[in-house]
């Protein structure tokens, strides 16, 4: 751990975290300890393009850098010298990918710290279910973990995103100019990377029937992969009451995702910018559990899930369910999650996490 002395030295640092969207949203009770012990340095973040926005609003971060992973080889070299021309002091690697340790190991930083990835326990559960985890260590808490060693300790707090005053007040007038009100909108984020993490397009939809009978707003939100899926939820659904946001930059959907009442998302990264903005949020977990650290941090929020011998089947989701039942999305019921909504909206002061058999 530095000195006091040594801390006042440590003038320039670099948090590397590439992707993704849930991982870079993580960060930020990490930020805010590396600014709270080194409250006169500089903390640049390192993060792929997609994400140079995002960055730009997390806590404590004075400079975002933008690294284009479809740059290749050069691309990676280029940062390399770069990084040895910034002489940072401190080098906190969250990434902690062959990319990111080359880049740490030959920066030359004065000291250099990494987060740990848990990948042989991870894979001990999923193929041999020996759960080998020493407990439910979320992902926040392991990036905190990994700037321990350099005297910075947590501030209790969770998420947080600061989404720029313009895009917020240009969005909230957006959607009031289309009639939505706050308090009554319910967004939905069905999508996710992969097919397992998705609850079926069918009880979205009727997920979305059922929400505007009772007088609940609806808006959709999701990125160009999402498009089809969306699409074909409001052509099923008959209501002037749904708003559709494909594809949108991430801090105006942050700041859709601000103005309404509840989120309700897949495991996916819509789940943390909610959560990071401070709106409640109803989680369907499938094909991964908690012991991964990804479930909402410090959240209003219900999480629902089915206790089944197959779960975990994939660290990230796949593309088709080993077993070819999908039950641990198909058993998840539109009556499940409309009650864990309703909840969240009446008292969003009530944190609970739902395990049904």
């Amino acid at each position: 751990m530095p000195d006091s002395q040594q801390a006042q030295d440590l003038d320039r640092i670099l948090v590397i975290r590439l992707s993704s969207l849930g991982d870079v949203l993580l960060t930020a009770p990490a930020l805010r300890a590396l600014r709270s012990r080194f409250p006169t340095s500089q903390i640049d973040f390192l993060t792929s393009k997609p994400y140079v926005d995002l960055a730009s609003a997390l806590p404590a971060v004075e400079r975002v850098l933008e690294f284009d992973k479809s740059g290749g080889l050069r691309e990676l070299l280029r940062w390399q010298f770069r990084l040895l021309r910034a002489r940072y002091s401190v080098i906190v690697d969250l990434q902690n990918s062959p990319r990111s340790a080359w880049w740490r190991a030959f920066a030359f930083p004065v000291v250099w710290v990494k987060a740990r990835r848990y990948r042989l326990r991870r894979f001990l559960l999923i193929h041999l279910r020996k759960n080998l985890y020493p407990g439910i260590l979320p992902v926040p808490m392991r990036y905190l973990a990994a700037v321990d060693s350099l005297g910075c300790r947590e501030d209790g707090g969770g998420l947080e995103l600061r989404v720029p005053e313009a895009i917020a007040r240009q969005t909230h007038e957006e959607l009031e100019a289309n009639g939505v009100t706050g308090e009554a909108a319910v967004i939905l984020a069905p999508g996710a990377r992969h097919a397992t993490k998705r609850w079926p397009v069918q009880n979205w939809t009727d997920l979305a029937r059922t929400l505007l009978s009772r007088d609940y707003q609806v808006i959709l939100v999701g990125d160009r992969a999402d498009e089809s899926l969306i699409e074909a939820i409001v052509r099923d659904v008959a209501g002037k009451r749904v708003q559709c946001f494909i594809n949108q930059p991430l801090l105006k959907v942050a700041a859709i995702l601000q103005f309404g009442a509840c989120l309700i998302s897949n495991d996916s990264g819509p789940m943390h910018l909610a959560t990071a903005v401070g709106t409640p949020v109803v989680a369907l977990f499938g094909p991964t559990v908690e012991e991964f650290g990804f479930f909402p941090f410090r959240a209003e929020c219900e999480v629902i899930q089915k206790e089944l011998p197959c779960r975990p089947c994939s660290a990230m989701g796949t593309e088709q369910c080993p077993e070819d039942h999908f039950r641990c999305m198909r058993d998840i019921t539109v009556a499940e999650v409309l009650s864990a909504t309703e909840r969240l909206i009446s008292h969003p002061e009530m944190v609970s996490v739902m395990s049904n058999p």
